[in-house]
């Protein structure tokens, strides 16, 4: 599914109850998966996330609880992937209850659709499987059947070794089978021993023990070794007593294979009298019949598979599927998410939020405002301590009135009232005030951008004859907010605008909504509010009844770091330029990562290093391979943007052609290295080499064996970050990069891998890259990361004031900070951590490593190179966290005693004991106990949570753990526990009783 929509241009985000294969395959594709639990969705979960979506596919019965939420907002493709074993799924009776409610559910199969619609729900649509067609790949079919020279018929199963497979009957009835012929049969099967089958496989492998000619290939999970199985076989038996639709019905059909289908099979669709036997299902004779069948027509058995093939390509390609699922998708998408519910819902009242829904302003935060105001009064006639404070004092102006004045009637200030507290504080006369105000009203409309899609929206629905309102918690009034809506659109001249200052009720209580209800006497079922402050627009409106839609225009996590650690009032405008490339462009999460990190990452760099070039008169750059492929890039818009006489060239370089050579003093590769920039490095121009970040030795070798003419060209080596000084010139931007050398390289990738050794051919040298590393990052979506990246460079030079933005570096560090912080975004590791990215070791094969390895397996041992080992950690389950330092990835030694000894079931028992022996002892229990149960309340709160989720079974002192819990004294503490909850107060008449019976117990068990 997600494949074909990448492949038709949708962007696709993935969320996932579990860890599993499927995100590891997902992460190749560039997909981020969100793993959360079934707890952590709830209506204000969905409804802070869902509204950028144009549609939902929710994949089997499981995710009920999301497809509630969801279909109120949003269109969803309910993919019910289970037939007749649904009741199995129905011990959460929601389940049941959210498939009888639903819109709409797809199936994979005629057979799940005519069991939903006879027992929960009559909205049901087909859209049938498919499996790769791998039919003429060589190695997996055999067109003369080597293998098969015996004579013998083969009989193939496939599946989870489970009852609802089948499997006893599939046995049962190649057993039973006359002697003569079934000495002449092989059977085959493999599949997982499923954990909730242990009653039932154990004496199904006993049982097959004295046949020679039964064979279980185990747990196979990769493709080639099923494909082999079914290449070998005659036929492909799927005996289940339910299946939804048989993948293995489908992949037998494909290998041009026989098929015997039970009743109950979905993919009997795909069945026919020409190339298989539909069976009773769990009928051990009927299937029995059916072998003894196809035995005796074993000459048939190559035409009948060929009809199967047939049927396959008739309705089960991945080209089909492709058609009708994209046929689904235009059908259920919306346009929009928003005039989805216009269109669908019983609203009479439509009202929008103004500032940062309808238009936003080219700085990051509403109080930079007040910095641009601040440059423009220095040359005017204020006092200089006004001048030189203007920003600081006019948002705390502003701010005294919210904590003093605004209180119960009065609760919004308005623009006035601020500047004339500001007025009579520095003594301004009426003129001066009106200058500040003036000003800031100038600054601010000079600063409003308009957010075209929202304000487009507006449009429609006043076009619908709607009549939307404005709500507004602002101190403008409702003519100054209209006045700089207007220059962006008309239909905001006649549309009613409710602002808090002229009402002096806000949103952010609720007040402002309460009273525009009672004005438009209106329901709040019946109302529809658009806004972008969840908090204010989305949660206050909730409270009330309201229906609201949320509309995301907040700062990215990398963004929020920077602004709190580097407030400046460029970094306000580079982050509100980087906020507006978002609105104006729907980016997927590696777009996104690309214009907004990437960019700034990279972009002051290559503008210090044309700075550098021109004042020293450089006339090349060669950019390195292939850290400097998007370097490069940038670097051509900006000598385009400037018509600056500087060229660019991108050479293929990196430390097994330049460095390795050296180190192994072999003089082949040195003398191929160096015929390579001879060839490829001008001896007439003064040039330099640009990298990105290391310890310069590579480089230094190239530069140490050039010919004399070319290091007399030679002006240096421009990094980002040089980690050591060298034998030549090294000129770099940043003397720190905080320990986030290796991570900058997954922001600066090329679609080719590393430059593995040179080769001569027709008279020159030619570079040979590592092919897998370039497919993986192709097949990964890195191309969208680059051109994103690039396409938001042209954003930026855009700008008439875009120098401000190449010269400021404050967001390169800052990024770079961030890559090394512990509170890093895990959604920004998650996906990172997943571009494609080969070790050194792995060059030889032909495979290629993700750099941030998830652990699924808490007990795998960490061999990954230590420097993403911290987000190796990042991206895997909170289990997994605790079990391995960051620092030393070590397996946590000690800690389930510990554990142990601080529950307050060990805590209550040991007082209990101590204290029971006099008289004086229990009366101090009555203070004790009620204070040690808050000490450990207290406890628990500053507790180590990320350890508290470990399993204790992990510690290495988890069976002296055990013992400890066995305790008496444990015992009695988590007795007491126990009674104080069920019986309250009373537990002091039943205690006494319940510890005797647990002193009973000890003395039995002692015994």
């Amino acid at each position: 599914m997600c494949q074909t929509l990448l492949k038709n241009g949708f962007n696709v985000d993935v969320w996932s109850y579990e860890f599993g294969p499927f995100i590891e395959e997902l992460d190749v594709l560039g997909i981020l998966t969100e793993c959360i639990s079934e707890s952590e969705i709830s209506q204000e979960w969905v409804e802070k996330r869902i509204f950028k979506y144009n549609l939902v596919i929710a994949n089997t019965v499981v995710v009920y609880k999301a497809v509630e939420f969801i279909q109120e907002f949003l269109p969803v493709v309910w993919y019910v992937r289970e037939a007749e074993n649904l009741p199995n799924f129905f011990w959460i009776p929601q389940r049941k209850t959210a498939l009888e409610n639903a819109k709409k559910i797809y199936v994979v199969s005629e057979y799940a659709r005519d069991f939903i619609v006879k027992n929960y729900n009559q909205n049901v649509e087909v859209l049938h499987n498919y499996v790769d067609d791998v039919f003429g790949i060589e190695g997996c079919y055999i067109k003369d059947k080597n293998s098969k020279q015996d004579g013998k018929l083969r009989f193939l199963a496939l599946g989870t070794i489970e009852e609802r497979k089948g499997y006893d009957v599939l046995i049962d009835a190649f057993i039973s089978l006359p002697k003569e012929i079934r000495e002449q049969c092989e059977l085959h099967f493999a599949g997982r021993l499923w954990e909730g089958a242990k009653h039932f496989y154990p004496k199904l492998l006993k049982q097959i023990k004295p046949y020679k000619n039964i064979f279980y290939h185990g747990e196979l999970r990769d493709k080639k070794s099923i494909y082999k199985l079914l290449v070998q076989s005659d036929v492909v038996v799927v005996a289940s007593r339910d299946e939804s639709c048989s993948l293995v019905a489908l992949e037998g059909a494909m290998m041009a294979r026989v098929l015997i289908l039970s009743q109950n099979i979905g993919a009997k669709y795909i069945l026919n009298e020409n190339n298989g036997i539909c069976v009773k299902t769990g009928c051990a004779d009927a299937l029995k019949d059916a072998f003894i069948r196809l035995f005796k027509n074993k000459d048939r058995l190559d035409a009948m598979g060929r009809e199967a093939r047939k049927a396959y390509l008739d309705t089960s390609t991945y080209e089909i599927y492709a058609k009708n699922f994209m046929s689904v998708i235009e059908k259920e998408l919306a346009s929009n998410s928003y005039l989805y519910r216009v269109e669908n819902g019983d609203y009479q009242l439509y009202s929008f939020d103004v500032f940062d829904t309808l238009i936003m302003r080219k700085v990051a935060e509403p109080k930079a405002i007040f910095a641009l105001m601040q440059e423009r009064i220095k040359e005017l006639d204020f006092p200089l301590v006004l001048k030189e404070n203007f920003a600081k004092l006019r948002a705390e102006t502003e701010g005294y009135y919210y904590y003093n004045v605004c209180k119960k009637n009065f609760m919004d200030v308005r623009f006035e009232e601020i500047y004339d507290l500001l007025a009579l504080n520095f003594s301004l006369s009426s003129k001066q005030k009106e200058i500040l105000m003036n000003l800031e009203i100038e600054v601010e409309r000079e600063s409003f951008i308009p957010i075209e899609k929202n304000i487009k929206l507006l449009e429609k629905v006043v076009e619908m004859q709607k009549n939307p309102i404005l709500v507004s918690d602002m101190y403008f009034n409702a003519e100054q907010i209209r006045q700089f809506l207007l220059p962006f659109s008309k239909a905001f001249t006649d549309i009613f605008i409710y602002v808090s200052s002229e009402y002096r009720k806000k949103k952010n209580n609720g007040a402002l909504f309460k009273m525009i209800m009672r004005q438009r006497k209106v329901k709040p079922r019946f109302w529809l509010h658009f806004g972008d402050n969840f908090l204010i627009d989305c949660i206050e409106a909730k409270k009330l009844g309201i229906n609201f839609h949320y509309y995301e225009n907040d700062l990215l996590s990398y963004e929020k770091f920077a602004i709190q650690n580097a407030n400046s009032l460029n970094v306000q405008k580079m982050l509100a330029k980087a906020r507006n490339f978002r609105v104006q462009n729907k980016l997927s999460s590696l777009e996104e990562l690309g214009a907004c990190f990437g960019a700034f990452l990279f972009l002051p760099y290559v503008y210090y290093v044309l700075q550098q070039a021109v004042q020293n008169e450089v006339k090349i750059l060669y950019f390195i391979a292939r850290d400097g492929f998007i370097l490069q890039k940038i670097c051509e818009k900006i000598i385009q943007k400037e018509n600056l006489n500087i060229q660019t060239k991108y050479i293929y370089g990196s430390r097994f052609v330049w460095r390795k050579p050296f180190e192994e003093k072999n003089e082949e590769k040195i003398n191929l290295m160096k015929a390579y920039l001879n060839q490829e490095l001008n001896i007439n121009e003064k040039f330099a080499f640009v990298e990105v970040a290391g310890s310069g030795v590579t480089l230094d070798k190239v530069v140490e064996c050039m010919e004399v003419d070319l290091k007399h060209l030679f002006y240096g080596t421009f990094y980002l970050h040089r980690s050591e000084f060298g034998s030549t010139k090294g000129i770099f931007m940043l003397p720190n990069i905080y320990q986030s050398a290796f991570k900058i390289e997954f922001f600066c990738r090329s679609l080719e891998g590393q430059v593995l050794a040179y080769e001569g051919e027709s008279g020159k040298i030619i570079p040979i890259c590592c092919e897998f590393e370039g497919i993986a990052l192709e097949e990964f979506g890195y191309g969208f990361y680059i051109d994103a990246l690039l396409k938001f460079v042209d954003f930026i030079l855009k700008d008439s004031n875009y120098e401000n933005f190449l010269i400021d570096f404050t967001l390169s560090a800052e990024y770079l900070k961030y890559l090394a912080s512990e509170n890093i975004d895990k959604n920004f590791i998650e996906l990172v951590g997943s571009v494609p990215f080969a070790l050194d070791e792995l060059y030889k094969d032909s495979k290629c490593n993700v750099v941030a390895k998830r652990f699924f397996v808490p007990k795998e041992i960490v061999k990954e190179h230590w420097a993403t080992f911290p987000w190796s950690i990042l991206r895997s389950h909170h289990s997994v966290k605790g079990i391995y330092d960051k620092k030393v990835c070590e397996k946590i030694s000690v800690g389930a005693v510990d554990r142990v000894q601080n529950h307050l079931s060990y805590k209550l028992g040991n007082v209990l004991l101590c204290n029971v022996k006099n008289p004086f002892g229990i009366i101090k229990l009555i203070f004790l106990i009620p204070m040690l149960v808050m000490i450990h309340k207290e406890e628990k709160k500053m507790a180590n949570y990320s350890l508290n989720n470990l399993p204790m079974e992990y510690y290495d002192d988890y069976e002296e753990a055990l013992k400890i819990q066995n305790f008496f004294s444990y015992q009695l503490g988590s007795l007491l526990i126990r009674s104080g909850k069920k019986y309250n107060i009373f537990c002091i008449f039943v205690l006494p009783y319940q510890i005797i019976k647990l002193y009973q117990k000890k003395v039995r068990k002692n015994d």
